[in-house]
């Protein structure tokens, strides 16, 4: 028995002797790295997000977090920029800009190396901080005040809502409005006193202000958030287009119910809550409205909408459907891509090791890409990259949600900074 003992103890001293033999070979056959040197890292580029995901806009900006999130992913995955993993952290702002300069002093706590926000109020409540920090804030809600001056808040696939709604304006006023024939179509406008709102009315204003042969301006109202709309409704009655709050359902159904008639117009932002017009039977009023839009619908046949696509079917199979009724939201895909884009053409430049938001910065001084026939560019006083705006119109008749919304004009409008 003794002898046993023995025989089994010297086992066991071999074994544990030939185990670091073992693992070195084991080390060496799959490609491991040699004793005494380190395993290379990638570097984590953190895009830090003010979102609104409990409040007011949350059924939109869900979706959006969503796609940015997923874009990320997949952007890790397919190994896009190589070296870096993309990382989002988000702080929910409940849509109140007294929560903003919280969110972003919190990210930057969790070591945000650039910003994102489709809160417009957010983008221009934390622009003197990222001045003063040297940190590049992405909107896909531009309002004026964020880009003038030119600064470190950038519009991501995005220009100012001001000149959309002047490009838009322009558009209608050749080819929706004889205005020769008719005189000038009276207009107004009903949204919420904030940055978005004010933006869109101040283009409104600007443009009708520039061309009093084409419109007439009957009320431009912004009052504070409210869901009740009776008295704006009495004020715009006559009106022959209006501009809309966001989300426009409530306004459209108290409008209709007044026994009132008009053509509504609008921006990306007014289509983020589809689901909602259909809920209440409200297509019929929003027949022949006039879009304009940053980027494509699903409906386009094009790479970066079958990307889109693609990312639902990879990454929320059961939502597909949801999401794409709901609107707009996750075809932020096509402005995120412009943010992603960026970063990865700075990595390329400066290494990733050496990102921060200051390089990207200097790296956006003379970038330009297209993604869906769109030209997007940034430049030395140029923080807005949409070149060109895209014209929709609403098919109240059509039969399927996402069929409602076709494309009006095959071109891409030149962006009219200066009515």
């Amino acid at each position: 028995m003794k002898n046993k003992w023995i025989a089994l103890i010297g086992l066991l001293a071999i074994l544990l002797l030939a185990l670091p033999m073992l693992v070195a070979c084991d080390g060496d056959d799959t490609g491991g790295t040699p004793s005494g040197t380190d395993t290379p890292s990638e570097v984590t580029i953190i895009i830090g997000e003010i979102v609104d995901l409990t409040g007011v806009a949350a059924e939109a900006m869900d979706k959006i977090d969503k796609a940015l999130k997923d874009l990320a992913v997949y952007y890790n995955e397919e190994n896009l920029i190589p070296g870096v993993t993309l990382e989002v952290k988000h702080y929910d702002d409940e849509y109140d800009p007294a929560r903003d300069i919280p969110g972003y002093n919190y990210l930057k706590s969790k070591g945000a190396d650039v910003f994102f926000t489709p809160v417009s109020a957010a983008a221009s409540v934390v622009k003197p901080f990222c001045k003063q920090d040297k940190n590049v804030m992405f909107t896909v809600a531009p309002d004026p005040v964020s880009f003038d001056p030119p600064g470190w808040v950038f519009a991501a696939g995005q220009t100012g809502v001001n000149w959309e709604i002047q490009t838009m304006l322009k558009w209608i006023a050749e080819n929706d409005w004889d205005y020769e024939a008719n005189g000038p179509a009276k207009i107004g406008g009903a949204m919420w006193a904030e940055a978005f709102g004010e933006g869109c009315m101040d283009g409104l204003t600007t443009y009708c202000n520039a061309h009093p042969e084409q419109f007439e301006i009957v009320k431009t109202l912004l009052p504070d958030i409210k869901f009740s709309w009776a008295t704006e409704v009495e004020e715009l009655k006559d009106c022959d287009y209006i501009l809309p709050p966001v989300p426009m359902n409530n306004f459209a159904k108290q409008f209709r119910d007044a026994g009132y008639e008009t053509t509504y117009i609008g921006t990306d932002a007014h289509i983020a809550f589809l689901e909602m017009i259909s809920q209440q039977g409200l297509w019929e009023s929003f027949d022949g409205m006039v879009l304009i839009k940053p980027a494509l619908w699903w409906t386009d046949d094009d790479p970066i909408i079958t990307l889109t696509e693609n990312l639902l079917q990879r990454y929320r199979p059961r939502e597909t459907e949801e999401i794409k009724k709901a609107g707009i939201a996750y075809l932020a895909v096509q402005q995120i891509t412009v943010m992603y884009e960026l970063i990865k053409a700075t990595v390329e430049e400066v290494g990733a090791e050496n990102f921060s938001s200051e390089a990207l910065y200097n790296t956006a001084q003379s970038f330009t890409i297209e993604i869906g026939g769109c030209p997007h560019s940034y430049g030395p006083n140029k923080v807005t990259s949409s070149d060109g705006l895209a014209i929709y119109k609403v098919d109240g008749s059509a039969t399927d949600l996402i069929d409602k919304i076709y494309r009006a004009d095959p071109n891409w409008l030149p962006v009219v900074y200066e009515p």
